[in-house]
């Protein structure tokens, strides 16, 4: 049996992968690293240099999150049919100016 996800891509993301998102059919053994090869296979040559590592890995300064869990999803949680997962680009913020400004 198998179950559908949907991976939606925000701010550059989005338009190096050039739509909003995609709905993924995985085995129901699959996992988070499953969801990251499908995205490796199945978009373009632009898309795998912007996101992946040249060993396959998720750059660092992105996030892939499942809807609801801050976190993400590890690698030993399960998916379930229907889950929606964010990737986008992490913004880390701060003051202006710096403490006692």
């Amino acid at each position: 049996m198998a179950k559908q996800v949907i991976v939606r891509y925000f701010n550059i993301i989005r338009d190096r992968a050039g739509k909003k998102e995609d709905r993924v059919i995985l085995r129901d053994d699959s996992g988070r690293d499953d969801i990251l090869r499908w995205l490796r296979e199945n978009h373009g040559e632009e898309f795998r240099k912007f996101v992946f590592t040249e060993d396959g890995q998720l750059k660092p300064h992105l996030r892939l999150v499942r809807k609801g869990n801050g976190g993400g999803a590890g690698v030993d949680e399960e998916i379930k049919d229907g889950d929606e997962f964010y990737l986008f680009v992490a913004i880390a913020g701060g003051t202006i100016g710096g403490a006692g400004h």
